[in-house]
């Protein structure tokens, strides 16, 4: 987003690349980066294969939810059960040590396209939507072990796309 603010919208931008780095030139500026050699470990267990199931949701809803829950969870652990059905969206947070536990609820804009309970580390999710500025962000999801992605709705004239990769917490 820096080096998109520092260009004019009529900027031409050169890129250049060899074994070891990648050069983009626009104007009067130059980037040098260099490149990684290495192997890197198999990433597929991660990621479905299969279309993921989508929802739209928004910034601020989402994020205060998850900042009331977070009191209810314990210190070692700030974990969220979702459960998605059908227009709904639950959350849950407890702590055992300490018997206390929150819900919140989400009316969904348009019904899930598949039901599911999988859970998240609140902190990391609150992270991530405090650095969204839009107002609305699609979660998309595919089963309990598998990585999801949070997708800021782009405002109009944004010219970059913000992914957020998430790690479900595997719960019972």
């Amino acid at each position: 987003k820096a080096i998109a603010d520092m260009l004019s919208g009529n900027d031409i931008v050169d890129i250049y690349h060899d074994k070891s780095k990648i050069i983009a030139q626009a104007s009067d500026m130059t980037i040098v980066s260099t490149l990684i050699d290495a192997v890197f470990p198999d990433t597929t267990p991660f990621f479905s294969v299969t279309n993921p199931s989508n929802i739209i949701l928004h910034t601020m809803e989402m994020k205060d939810a998850l900042e009331r829950l977070k009191l209810y969870t314990s210190e070692d652990s700030s974990t969220v059960v979702f459960t998605i059905n059908g227009s709904n969206m639950e959350m849950y947070a407890s702590d055992a040590f300490q018997n206390h536990s929150g819900v919140e609820s989400i009316s969904l804009k348009e019904p899930a396209s598949v039901d599911i309970k999988i859970a998240f580390a609140a902190e990391v999710f609150i992270n991530i939507l405090s650095s969204i500025q839009e107002p609305e962000f699609i979660f998309s999801y595919s089963t309990r072990e598998k990585m999801a992605t949070i997708n800021a709705l782009p405002i109009a004239n944004e010219k970059i796309n913000k992914t957020f990769l998430i790690m479900p917490v595997l719960v019972n």
